[in-house]
Order: structure tokens, then C-alpha cells, then sequence
């Protein structure tokens, strides 16, 4: 069990926030911390049940607009979380991308084609097929809170190049960045180490790069922010 954004991150520009340690962007840095590992012993390579509820929020509608919260009926999908080469738990990138992508929009999983290696963690590809669209997703920089009391957080920036995925396939993709925070925690189970349930709060900001010049996003507003509940239970 773990989130279908477990891996320690921080951003596409500025320090990170929040008291979190930055890291350097390299095949371990996408490792989920040690004392998750723990936790998730003997769940690798297995899958998990994901429920998410969703609110979104404009953030570039006024104050008025700002204050409403558009919630989104909860969705359930699997998540599957494997070792490396080095036997670290690491999440699936492109099997949950695709799971997620198909609850949350109703795409046919069929449809969707992602792809992500364990080695060059930080670039995830998904296509829809039917419509050739693409999406790629390029993790920047990353970083996480130490674990404690059974929580830890995790923050990444991404650089994303969105190609056709509104309807209107173009030679020059649009440029966005987005960065997402997490905060996870885990209730144990009867048995050292084990662990019933892990649930989590994802908050996910997008801008719209070219309003600060693909400069410094700190203190940027964001053109759009969803949250999301997360429950993971193993089948």
C-alpha cells in the first residue's frame, strides 16, 4: 500500500517549502522514505485499492469564485507499488497513472498508454490512444519530510507538455507546471510493522508558466488547484 503520489519531491523553481529537505533529482530520489518502506513490507509488488474524492478550485476566478469548492462524486481504482533494482518500494508510475486516469475521467483503459521506466524515474509519458494526444510529465526536483508519528509529506514540481489532450492536436505543445503536495499517514495493524490503511491529502496547483516568464514560480498564483482524499486499503 501506498499513494499514487508517493515519491518525495520539490520543484521547477525556487527552495523548498515548508521545512522539507531538497534532493537531487536521481534514480533513488523517487524511493518512498525508509520508515514507509517498513511499513509497506511485504506489499511490494502487489496491488492496492485507491479511493480518492475530489474537490477542484478555480484560483484565477476572483475571491467569490475562489471560495467555491466543486466536489467530485469519490472513485475507487488500484495502484500498484513494486521493487527496484535495489529492492526499494517504488510506486508503478505508469500502471497508476492509467488506473487514475480512467476512474477520474471515464477513459476506457484500453484507451491509455503510459510509459515509465524505473531507471529514468522523472519522465512519464500517457497517451490516448484513439486520439493520438499526449501528455508528458517531467519531475524537476523533489523532496520529502522525514517520517514521524506514522506521517510523512512529500512535495514535486513538474514540467508538463500537454499535446492535444483539450481536442486540438497542435505541432507546438502547451507548456504548464504544476507542483504537488502530499501529506500521508498510516494506522498499524495488529502485527509489527504492519500497517491497515494509509490514507492522504493531495493538493495539486497548475500554472501557466509564461505568466512569470518560466521563471521563480514561488509566491505564483496558480491557475488551478485540486484536492484530493486518498484511502488506500490492500485487496
Amino acid at each position: 500500500r501506498a499513494s499514487a503520489a508517493a515519491i518525495a519531491c520539490d520543484g521547477l523553481g525556487g527552495g523548498p517549502q515548508g521545512g522539507v529537505a531538497a534532493a537531487r533529482l536521481r534514480p533513488a530520489g523517487h524511493r518512498l522514505p525508509a520508515a514507509v518502506q517498513r511499513a509497506l513490507e511485504g506489499h511490494a509488488a502487489g496491488r492496492g485499492r485507491a479511493d480518492a474524492a475530489r474537490g477542484d478550485r478555480g484560483a484565477a476566478g476572483g475571491a467569490e469564485e475562489a471560495r467555491d469548492s466543486l466536489v467530485a462524486p469519490p472513485v475507487t481504482f488500484e495502484q500498484r507499488f513494486v521493487q527496484d533494482s535495489e529492492r526499494a518500494v517504488i510506486a508503478d508510475r505508469s500502471f497508476n497513472a492509467e488506473r487514475r486516469t480512467a476512474a477520474i475521467s471515464g477513459t476506457a483503459l484500453a484507451d491509455l498508454e503510459a510509459r515509465w521506466e524505473p531507471s529514468n524515474p522523472n519522465v512519464l509519458t500517457l497517451a490516448r490512444v484513439s486520439t493520438s494526444s499526449l501528455v508528458e510529465t517531467k519531475v524537476t526536483k523533489r523532496s520529502f519530510e522525514a517520517p514521524f508519528d506514522g506521517a510523512f509529506g512529500t512535495s514535486e514540481y513538474a514540467r508538463i507538455a500537454d499535446a492535444g489532450s483539450s481536442g486540438v492536436l497542435s505541432s507546438v505543445p502547451t507548456i504548464l507546471a504544476a507542483r504537488v503536495q502530499a501529506k500521508y499517514k498510516w494506522e498499524p495493524a495488529g502485527e509489527p510493522g504492519a500497517v491497515a490503511r494509509i490514507e492522504g491529502l493531495e493538493i495539486t496547483s497548475t500554472f501557466d508558466p509564461t505568466q512569470t516568464g518560466f521563471a521563480d514560480l514561488s509566491g505564483a498564483t496558480p491557475v488551478l488547484v485540486t484536492k484530493a482524499r486518498l484511502r488506500f486499503e490492500r485487496e
